[in-house]
């Protein structure tokens, strides 16, 4: 993730939107393995998107902030 941290299947991400349409919002993902590769859910677009498409300047700006078992109270209430 953003800070360094391994990204597992299960894990729940979070970023903070950066640009002036979305500064300030959070957005929550949950990573999973599909077709041979590491994605994440997007719920407003009913898909999954690489993670690879997610890094910026040679990071991946997401974090990691819990995972789907530990944490299920993030999934009810952001994914």
């Amino acid at each position: 993730d953003k800070n360094g941290k391994e990204i597992y299947e299960g894990d729940i991400l979070m970023c903070i939107g950066e640009r002036n349409d979305n500064k300030g919002r959070k957005y929550y993902r949950k990573v999973l393995f599909n077709n041979g590769a590491f994605g994440m859910t997007v719920p407003e677009y009913k898909c999954i998107s690489a993670l690879c498409n997610h890094v910026v300047n040679g990071k991946l700006n997401w974090e990691v902030i819990g995972n789907i078992y530990d944490n299920t109270e993030l999934l009810e209430e952001k994914l």
